[in-house]
């Protein structure tokens, strides 16, 4: 899918990228929670990029020439863990581009899976650094499940904008929760996609109790809380139990 936008005016590469880019979203891409148009909010909007103009609901737009990989850069680390702890983070829009100027993938990632786990402490700037000192953010992809990213475009082909709503809504009963617990459902539902099969048992949960140690290093039940996550997914409709400990992923979450 084209970016076709004057790049006149613009001498730097990652300026033009920056505007391309952010041109694009307006023109091309819908909201995909209720499919209404984006709105540019003003330049240098602390951790925001857009709003939807009819469910106002924020995004934040990363874009790269080259895929994502595990991480995704982000800004200020204390300004992303304030933004979650008080509940303001934005949805991620992360499209790949093409040069010249044509996006190959666009994914959401929305804000209920951005959790305060993820937030990774980049090392601070050299005191020669025009920011010394400063101290940016990785988001870890690794931690939350790949039905976490919502496809809006495929190697250029653009999904079906129903089919991306239906997405976004398989998983909103999350934005209900609050973001302490948020955080152990999002951890829960990785270690459940880390297991690779749509069938799984509490054991095999169980099996990544060392991962959510890590994550939560001040709880010190891991699996009471593990088990517990499972019967809220199971409440919020997102899993099946299917007794004797063993679970199912409801259908909507398995990605072929």
């Amino acid at each position: 899918m084209s970016i076709q936008i004057s790049e006149l005016g613009y001498k730097s590469a990652s300026q033009r990228a920056r505007v391309l880019t952010e041109s694009w979203i307006p023109v091309n891409a819908l909201c995909p929670a209720c499919g209404g148009a984006y709105v540019k909010t003003p330049n240098n909007t602390k951790v925001l990029d857009f709003n939807c103009k009819s469910c106002a609901r924020p995004f934040e737009l990363k874009s790269s020439k080259t895929k994502f990989g595990k991480r995704v850069v982000d800004g200020a680390y204390e300004s992303m863990i304030a933004a979650i702890r008080e509940d303001r983070q934005p949805n991620l829009i992360l499209m790949n581009y093409r040069l010249p100027f044509s996006v190959s993938d666009l994914f959401i990632l929305p804000r209920r899976f951005i959790v305060e786990p993820m937030v990774v402490a980049r090392k601070p700037l050299s005191q020669n650094a025009r920011r010394a000192g400063w101290v940016g953010c990785n988001l870890d992809l690794e931690i939350i499940p790949k039905s976490a990213l919502i496809p809006c475009i495929v190697n250029g082909a653009p999904v079906p904008q129903e089919k991306i709503q239906q997405s976004w809504s398989a998983t909103e009963a999350l934005e209900n929760v609050g973001g302490a617990e948020r955080g152990w459902i999002a951890v829960t539902l990785g270690i459940v996609d880390s297991i690779g099969s749509r069938f799984f048992s509490l054991h095999d949960v169980y099996a990544y109790e060392g991962r959510a140690s890590r994550l939560f290093p001040n709880n010190k039940n891991v699996k009471a809380k593990l088990r517990q996550q499972l019967q809220l997914l199971r409440d919020m409709g997102l899993i099946e139990f299917r007794g004797r400990g063993s679970y199912a992923l409801v259908d909507t979450l398995v990605r072929s």
